[in-house]
């Protein structure tokens, strides 16, 4: 289990799109392995990193895993895996396990780390904040969202990432039925879309941003070609 597991787990949560994931042959540099933690997350350039032990053996045997916060040290989630009824504890279950309690925990906190950084005036974490409240679909997510993303804008006006979420926020809105003026909001929303393209014209996440704004806006054949470009370049 202990020698399976790791590989198992890399390749479970390299399924999340959201996640970046350091490779096994990396991770499991031995000059890493005297390192304190802070030092090994510097030298992977790591966010988090995910730590376990074994205690026990057969039905008693008990797999730790801990979440840890590369700048800090701190432990930010952990779980304990215990053999099923049959007294196993596969690696295909531990990593599948795991990784659902990491990918969960990990949307957490890169929600509360977008929050913070957009209440610090941080574009970045404005735009992060406007594309996970931009899921909740509600008029006041909605309406959060728009918000975050006008202030991406400003703080960032040459970036393709903030436009294309104001055009998103914007298309949203219409398309749950909560733009107050239609035509303001689509000219607005239209107006957001080009000037990200013109801004970002290669990178796949504004295309689909900006894309998916033209196709609610009603510039389908526009859409479509930029959302086939984006699928080109990812």
């Amino acid at each position: 289990v202990c020698a399976v597991v790791p590989t198992r787990l890399i390749a479970a949560l390299a399924r999340f799109t959201a996640f970046e994931t350091v490779a096994r042959r990396a991770s499991f540099d031995p000059a890493l392995q005297s390192l304190e933690i802070r030092a090994v997350a510097r030298a992977l350039r790591a966010d988090y990193l995910v730590t376990g032990n074994v205690a026990g053996e057969g039905e008693s045997l008990l797999l730790g895993v801990e979440l840890i916060e590369g700048d800090t040290g701190r432990q930010a989630w952990s779980t304990a895996l215990t053999p099923d009824e049959s007294g196993a504890l596969t690696p295909d279950r531990a990593a599948e396990e795991i990784a659902r309690g990491l990918s969960g925990e990990l949307l957490r906190l890169s929600r509360s780390r977008a929050r913070d950084a957009a209440a610090r005036g941080d574009a970045l974490g404005s735009v992060e904040a406007s594309r996970d409240t931009l899921l909740q679909s509600s008029r006041s997510a909605i309406a959060a969202a728009k918000a975050d993303a006008r202030r991406a804008v400003a703080l960032a006006p040459h970036s393709g990432h903030t436009h294309a979420l104001l055009a998103s926020a914007i298309a949203e809105e219409i398309v749950n039925g909560y733009a107050a003026d239609l035509d303001a909001a689509r000219a607005e929303a239209l107006g957001a879309a080009e000037q990200s393209l013109l801004l970002s014209p290669d990178d796949h996440a504004v295309l689909k941003y900006a894309g998916h704004a033209l196709a609610i806006c009603g510039e389908h054949e526009h859409a479509e070609r930029v959302l086939r470009r984006a699928l080109d370049l990812n």
